[in-house]
């Protein structure tokens, strides 16, 4: 949460969700410290990170691009979503809008 006061909204996120699904911590938590520090400079970003954090973010790039979906105004999409067809499962895919019917995956160079 110090990440998300005393930087940026995305460094925020990076970090919560890596925190999220690493399990070295849950939202519970980071409600509590936030609760604790409620007079702390940059505690309303802290706030809207622990809000937008998804334990289902596998990696930084995730997180980076759910920030930039959410700052064009890119419905949310769902995580980590498996897909199957007739003769059962392709494959996972990253980022998932079934009501567009349309997947993404991150890639690395």
């Amino acid at each position: 949460m110090d990440i998300a006061r005393t930087t940026g909204f995305m460094e925020g996120v990076v970090a919560a969700d890596y925190a999220l699904h690493s399990h070295v911590a849950i939202k519970v938590e980071f409600a509590i410290i936030l609760e604790d520090c409620a007079r702390w400079r940059g505690i309303a970003r802290a706030r809207q990170v622990l809000d937008f954090a998804d334990s289902r973010a596998e990696s930084a790039l995730e997180s980076v691009a759910r920030v930039r979906f959410a700052q064009f105004a890119i419905p949310p999409p769902a995580l980590q979503v498996n897909i199957r067809g007739a003769q059962g499962f392709i494959g996972r895919a990253d980022f998932c809008w079934h009501e567009y019917q349309t997947i993404g995956r991150r890639t690395a160079r």
